[in-house]
């Protein structure tokens, strides 16, 4: 809020207007200066006034500077209620990031139970969630360095520790396939008879 910082004297109703659109509601602004909310609504009022008639002086729009207050003193106090949530849930967030391995900034929000709007507040007061959320994107497996067949980290990571192009070749893969193969014997035996049949008699 530039054109306040530079019209703005520091009296009472200024600083009732700052403490708004800082995020207080009026009760709240009121109660720092040790004022009921009626006449910290008269002081509100008051520095309103005032501005609106520096900013017709300055040739401003003044409904702009109303729509300017009224969405700074909505994201201020977005923020203020986030911040409550964030901190009571902050280390629960630092744990679920690391033990579940999050990757996106969906995932940290989803954890917090907050909208899209909580990440700018996240990212200005709370960096080291973002910190382990690129940390998490950029390591190639959760367990794993490298591909523990070719060493690469070029492919994505399919399963075990082995890359896509790995996977195919791993004794993980061909161990999963021979169990599949005893499990399924006998119903695998029945359609190859069925599919011999049919084609005999062809």
């Amino acid at each position: 809020m530039t054109y306040l910082v530079r019209y703005s004297n520091k009296d009472k109703a200024s600083v009732v207007l700052d403490n708004y659109i800082m995020g207080d509601n009026l009760a709240e602004a009121g109660r720092k200066l040790n004022l009921s909310r009626e006449r910290s609504r008269q002081l509100f009022n008051k520095a309103i006034s005032r501005e609106l008639v520096c900013a017709r002086v300055a040739g401003l729009d003044r409904n702009e500077i109303k729509n300017e207050i009224k969405s700074s003193h909505n994201v201020n106090r977005a923020a203020k209620r986030y911040k409550i949530i964030i901190d009571e849930k902050r280390n629960h967030a630092l744990r679920k990031l690391k033990s579940d391995y999050i990757r996106t900034e969906n995932g940290l929000i989803r954890i917090l139970g907050l909208p899209k709007s909580s990440l700018h507040l996240i990212s200005e007061s709370y960096p080291e969630l973002l910190s382990i959320l690129a940390e998490n994107n950029n390591k190639w497996s959760r367990h794993y360095d490298k591909c523990r067949y070719c060493a690469t980290t070029d492919i994505e990571h399919k399963s075990w520790g082995y890359c896509k192009k790995c996977y195919k070749y791993s004794t993980e893969l061909k161990t999963l396939k021979r169990k599949y193969y005893i499990k399924h014997y006998e119903e695998t035996r029945e359609r190859q008879h069925i599919y011999y049949a049919a084609h005999k008699s062809t």
